[in-house]
């Protein structure tokens, strides 16, 4: 398969913080390329990656505060909300881990 991104594993090898709607981007472009789409199947890939504690890190503690696309390019920046949120959920994983 041709990855219609430059790096298929781009968003596991640094934690970035995907843009709002990297859904519906990853979507358009499977669909671009001909790759069937289980619409389904990228929703629970993409709230496993989110839920994980290093995504959660540097939602957190990134410097930059920047989201980023698929394509690695700054797409909007993480807010004081999404950030909250993430300590929140970090803190609940850290609970279970005991």
């Amino acid at each position: 398969m041709q990855w219609p991104w430059p790096s298929r594993n781009r968003l596991y090898e640094v934690q970035y913080e995907q843009s709002i709607g990297i859904e519906a981007d990853i979507l358009m472009r499977l669909a671009e390329v001909g790759e069937p789409v289980d619409s389904d199947l990228v929703r629970r890939v993409l709230a496993n990656h989110v839920g994980r504690a290093g995504y959660l890190l540097a939602l957190i503690h990134r410097r930059d505060g920047w989201r980023y696309d698929l394509d690695g390019k700054p797409a909007g920046e993480v807010d004081a909300l999404a950030r909250s949120e993430a300590v929140r959920l970090l803190g609940e994983h850290q609970k279970r881990q005991r």
